[in-house]
C-alpha cells in the first residue's frame, strides 16, 4: 500500500486530480487537500493545505463527529 500511495503522491504533484476512496484516515490527510466524509448523503466536507503534515487530528474528529449524528 506503500507503494501506492507513493504513485498517488507523484502524480498529485505532478499537477493531476485524483480521487481517492479509502478507510484510511491518516493517509487521507497527508495525500488529501479535499475531503468529503459521505454516509449515504455528504456529511461533512473539509480542506488541508498541500504542505500540511500527516495527524490523525482533525479528520479522525470530522468522521468520529458523523458517526455521532
Amino acid at each position: 500500500s506503500q507503494a501506492f500511495f507513493a504513485e498517488v503522491r507523484k502524480r498529485v504533484n505532478d499537477g493531476l486530480t485524483c480521487l481517492l476512496v479509502t478507510h484510511d484516515l491518516p493517509a487521507a490527510e497527508s495525500l488529501c487537500d479535499r475531503v468529503i466524509i459521505v454516509n449515504r448523503e455528504i456529511k461533512k466536507e473539509m480542506t488541508f493545505s498541500n504542505t500540511r503534515v500527516c495527524s490523525t487530528g482533525p479528520l479522525f474528529a470530522a468522521w468520529k463527529e458523523v458517526l455521532t449524528e
